[in-house]
C-alpha cells in the first residue's frame, strides 16, 4: 500500500526551538521572580504549555506566565531553526504528491507565526488548543 499522507511532529522534528523556549523561560521566570530553571522545565517539553505549568506546580499563574512566555516566543522567533532537510523531504513528498500535516502541543497561534515565519506549506495542523 502506497503512503498517502504523513504527519509530523513540529519541535524537534522540523524545527529546534529549544533555545527559543529556554531564552523565553528564563526571562519569564526573572520577571515574574520564579524559581524554577529550565533543566526543570525541560524535563516536560512536548507536553501543553498548561500541563507543563501543572508539573511544574506554578498552574495558580497560568495566565500570568502563559501570557510573559509566549509574548517573548513571538518577539523572538528568530532563535528558532528549521532543521536540516525539513525543506528537501517536503519537496520530495509534493513531487510524489504525498500530503502531509503537523501534530503539536504548541498553541495555534504560535503554530501558526512559526509556520508563516519560515513559509512551510502546510495546509492543515492539529494543535493542543
Amino acid at each position: 500500500m502506497p503512503i498517502k499522507h504523513i504527519a509530523f511532529d513540529l519541535d524537534g522534528t522540523l524545527i529546534d526551538s529549544e533555545h527559543l523556549m529556554k531564552y523565553s523561560w528564563d526571562k519569564t521566570t526573572k520577571e515574574l521572580n520564579i524559581n524554577c530553571g529550565f533543566n526543570e522545565y525541560r524535563k516536560y517539553i512536548g507536553l501543553p504549555f498548561e500541563i507543563i505549568l501543572e508539573k511544574l506546580n506554578l498552574h495558580k499563574m497560568n495566565t500570568e506566565i502563559s501570557e510573559k512566555y509566549f509574548e517573548s516566543n513571538a518577539k523572538n522567533i528568530e532563535l528558532i531553526h528549521l532543521n536540516k532537510g525539513v525543506q528537501e523531504i517536503l519537496n520530495f513528498l509534493d513531487k510524489y504528491s504525498i500530503t502531509y500535516s503537523i501534530v503539536t502541543s504548541k498553541p495555534r497561534s504560535n503554530t501558526l507565526e512559526v509556520l508563516k515565519y519560515f513559509n512551510l506549506p502546510i495546509n492543515f495542523f492539529v494543535s493542543s488548543d
